[in-house]
Order: C-alpha cells, then structure tokens, then sequence
C-alpha cells in the first residue's frame, strides 16, 4: 500500500494504491483518488483493502507490506481481525510495551542494534 501526490498544472492529486509485488517489481491493481493532500484516513485504506479481499479473497494476500504513515490502533485491529499478516515500518518515535515490565519504550530504541536492511518479525 502506497500514497502519492501529484500536481498537475494547478490541479492536486492525490492517489492511494495496493500493489501485488511480483519479482520484487510492485503492479498497482487498485487505487482510490483522495479528495485532498495528505496523509490518507483509516477508512479509506481499510476500504481498499475491502474491495481487493472481495474481488480476489483473502487467501491472495500473503502480507500487507507499508510506510509508516499507514499506522493506527484500528487499522491494525482490522488486519488482525480478517488474520492477514502485515509488515509496516514504525515511525521514530513509535511506542511499545514492553512484555517483560510492561513498561513503554520508543521502538527506534528497542531496536537501535539492528543494522542496515536487517529487522525483527513479532507474532
């Protein structure tokens, strides 16, 4: 999942898309024009998502892979609850809890021993 913003002439546009990536090339299949610049809403990502598990099922989705601006209690509830597995890069500041203490920490700091194109799946 991907957003961008063009400007054509005077005109904004803004595009929300879902790729299949194959042989590491990423093919948009679907996408939806956002009324305004910006980051996208929840809503309208979860309903792309939607739309492409009702057109090719969820068995088609191996995983989610998106930035991280595509993040939110709800939107990751949405993935857990339908059971598709998703990889999002976390913001810098990112808050976890912590299993062992439950204390929260930043994300950039639980992982800052990781080096550059490593990084850490949790189940």
């Amino acid at each position: 999942m991907d957003r961008t913003d063009w400007k054509f002439g005077t005109k904004n546009i803004k595009i929300l898309s879902l790729s299949i990536v194959y042989n590491g090339v990423a093919f948009p299949i679907l996408f939806h024009i956002m009324p305004k610049f910006g980051n996208s809403s929840m809503q309208d990502r979860i309903d792309l998502m939607t739309r492409f598990v009702r057109l090719f099922g969820r068995g088609s989705i191996e995983c989610l892979l998106a930035d991280r601006e595509f993040v939110g209690d709800k939107w990751l509830e949405y993935f857990n609850k339908i059971q598709i597995e998703y990889h999002i890069r976390i913001r810098d500041n990112f808050r976890v809890e912590r299993p062992a203490n439950g204390k929260r920490a930043k994300a950039s700091w639980l992982y800052n021993n990781l080096k550059m194109n490593e990084c850490v799946f949790h189940r």
